[in-house]
């Protein structure tokens, strides 16, 4: 009887520490649309939904972008704090000369952080950095 009880017990705190850790997670976890093709390093991502994960560690942050609940890619990247917090989902590319967008940094909304993602390849010139506001999941593109 004491085996069964011990067993009961701590499947009860395996619920308890699992759902004690889901509000970090979802803090850490949000669904973003990509309204045209972006590329992440050497990744191109087509357009849609995304599920975007972030983990810090240490300075940094792994950052992995999953799709049907499987990860398409993966980059490293550190968090920048503004003294604002964004009230749209927004990236900031870099328009390369073959006209495909690269991923700079990625600003949530409801954060005071930005995303900044490591480039593994510079860029070879100077370029201007643009940025687009995307539609959270919940919300329609405006007409």
């Amino acid at each position: 009887m004491k085996i069964i009880n011990v067993s009961r017990d701590l499947a009860w705190m395996a619920v308890i520490l699992l759902v004690a850790g889901l509000p970090a997670f979802a803090k850490n976890s949000r669904k973003i649309t990509f309204s045209s093709p972006i590329m992440l390093n050497a990744t191109r991502l087509p357009a849609g939904e995304y599920e975007v994960r972030w983990e810090h560690h240490g300075s940094g942050a792994t950052v992995t972008f999953r799709k049907d609940n499987r990860v398409v890619a993966a980059v490293q990247a550190r968090l920048v704090h503004y003294d604002l917090e964004f009230t749209n989902h927004e990236i900031v590319y870099e328009t390369n000369a073959d006209r495909s967008r690269t991923v700079v940094e990625i600003r949530l909304e409801g954060m005071s952080e930005g995303i900044v993602l490591f480039r593994s390849h510079p860029s070879p010139f100077d370029s201007e950095l643009e940025s687009e506001t995307l539609a959270t999941v919940d919300e329609k593109p405006s007409d």
